[in-house]
């Protein structure tokens, strides 16, 4: 049986690097060859057919394709395609996304050619060999998170286009080299340099001036990045970092809030008690009795 029987279609923006794509997903996402039905179709974006078990046969355009358990069909847009299927065979299944590439709203130069090198590289490939290991649990988290539509699942199903479409490229022996790895390179040393100041000082007395002085920079531009790559201001930077320790004593020490709380830097008990309400809806004496119930 189908993994879904009712109709459903989701249309999911993903976005690696310079590259705007366009994912869409329905009921299809899971197949078993003996029961569905194809007949000759086409539509205007690229269909990625990854086969689990068994192989499937694939008319494109006419022509017979055979892929195997482990490799990935690409079908090209306006592709006329079906699935033929022969009860001497075993079943086989497969996992079925479709995908296309957009523009993004702020093209460059450089987004351009990142464009014109996807293009002609999807355009070129037809059937990728893939990592079953890993292409698998990756699919099996994708229609758990649309089945139980926890909350953040579009967030999910996002992460996980994103995975599969980096793991087509690379399978794929492309050069990679339209990728921003300059700018990468850039914005990840300001986040390292934020990032080990404060895993060095989230517990001791800590400025936003000192992290200003070494980063070289002024503290209004120490405030900027903070909230570019946090969304956060410094302080509370600091204050989620000394909370989510703080999870960790609550649930596995015995220490008194109040001990909790010096050793988490805080300034006194009944400070750190409204921290951590405003943060997590609840006292900490209320969620150490929770994790102690589990």
């Amino acid at each position: 049986m189908p993994l879904f029987e009712n109709a459903f279609a989701l249309q999911i923006p993903v976005r690696v690097d310079r590259l705007h794509f366009s994912f869409f997903i329905n009921q299809n996402l899971y197949t078993i060859s003996s029961e569905v039905k194809s007949v000759p179709h086409n539509h205007h974006d690229f269909e990625l057919r990854f086969v689990c078990t068994g192989f499937c046969n694939q008319f494109i355009d006419g022509k017979k394709f055979t892929v195997d358990a482990g490799k990935c069909l690409i079908i090209h847009p306006f592709e006329y395609h079906w699935q033929s299927w022969d009860a001497k065979n075993p079943d086989s299944t497969q996992y079925n996304l479709r995908f296309s590439l957009k523009k993004s709203a702020s093209d460059s130069h450089l987004t351009d050619e990142a464009n014109r090198s996807i293009a002609a590289m999807l355009g070129s490939l037809r059937v990728v060999e893939m990592n079953l290991d890993r292409m698998v649990p990756l699919f099996r988290f994708l229609t758990d998170e649309i089945y139980q539509k926890r909350p953040g699942f579009i967030y999910n199903i996002q992460s996980i286009c994103t995975q599969i479409i980096v793991e087509l490229i690379r399978c794929s022996g492309t050069d990679l080299n339209f990728f921003g790895f300059e700018e990468s390179r850039y914005l990840n040393y300001e986040r390292t340099k934020i990032d080990q100041f404060f895993r060095q000082r989230f517990l001791k007395s800590a400025s936003i001036q000192e992290l200003a002085d070494q980063m070289h920079v002024s503290v209004r531009q120490v405030n900027y990045l903070m909230h570019r790559m946090y969304n956060m201001s410094f302080v509370e930077k600091l204050t989620e970092m000394r909370l989510q320790l703080s999870l960790t004593h609550l649930a596995y020490t015995n220490d008194s809030i109040q001990e909790v709380a010096r050793a988490c830097a805080f300034q006194n008990q009944n400070y750190f008690s409204r921290c951590f309400r405003r943060a997590f809806g609840q006292t900490p004496t209320q969620y150490r009795k929770q994790m102690q119930r589990k």
